[in-house]
C-alpha cells in the first residue's frame, strides 16, 4: 500500500520538467506536495505493472494499491509551523473545528486495513495498481495514468539511487540491483 492524497490532482506535467525538478522554477509548498503525491500514485502503478510482467503465469503475484486516507487529524495540526503568523488562540479555535471535520486515525486507516487483509480474489487482482478512496476503487487523475510519465519517474529514480549507491558504497560492497 502506498498512501497518496487527492492532492495529486493539483499536480501538472510542468512539475516534472527538468528545471522544475532541479528547483530552478519555484512551484511552492503545495506544488511540491501535489507532485510528491502524484509520484506515489505513478510509482505504485508502475511497480504493479513491472511485478505483474515478471510473474510466471498462474503464479500469485504481489498486489500494489494507492489510497487516499482522507484528511486525518494528528498532532501535526497542533503545531503553528503551518501558519506561523497565527496566534495560539487562533490555533485553538481552528483545532477545535478541524477535529470535528477531520477523520480519526482509525477512520483514515480503513483503506489500508481493508486492502491489507482482503483475500486476493480475482476481483481484487483486477484492481491491482489502482487508487482507492473510502474503501472503494476511485479513478485517479488522468496524469496519474500517464504510462510514459510513470516509466520516466521509475527510470529517473533508478538513476538517482544508483548514483547515490555508487558514491557511498565502496567497490567491494557494490551489488547490482535486480531488474524488475
Amino acid at each position: 500500500m502506498t498512501v497518496a492524497s487527492e492532492g495529486h490532482r493539483s499536480a501538472s506535467k510542468e512539475y516534472f520538467e527538468e528545471r522544475s525538478l532541479r528547483c530552478e522554477v519555484p512551484i511552492g509548498p503545495l506544488g511540491m506536495y501535489s507532485r510528491a503525491k502524484l509520484c506515489n500514485v505513478l510509482f505504485t502503478r508502475e511497480l504493479q505493472r513491472r511485478l505483474k510482467q515478471r510473474a510466471a503465469p498462474g503464479e500469485p503475484h504481489i498486489l500494489c494499491f494507492t489510497l487516499h486516507p482522507g484528511c486525518v487529524w494528528s498532532n501535526i495540526w497542533e503545531w503553528p509551523v503551518l501558519l506561523p503568523c497565527l496566534h495560539d488562540y487562533t490555533y485553538a479555535i481552528a483545532g477545535f473545528y478541524s477535529r470535528m471535520l477531520m477523520r480519526t486515525g482509525e477512520e483514515g486507516s480503513a483503506d489500508i486495513v481493508m486492502l491489507g487483509s482482503a483475500p486476493a480474489t480475482e476481483q481484487l487482482r483486477a484492481l491491482a495498481g489502482g487508487y482507492f478512496l473510502n474503501c472503494k476503487p476511485f479513478e485517479p487523475s488522468s496524469l496519474a495514468k500517464d504510462s510514459e510519465l510513470s516509466d520516466s519517474l521509475w527510470s529517473r529514480s533508478e538513476r538517482i539511487i544508483n548514483e547515490v549507491l555508487m558514491n557511498t558504497v565502496d567497490e567491494a560492497s557494490r551489488v547490482s540491483l535486480p531488474e524488475l
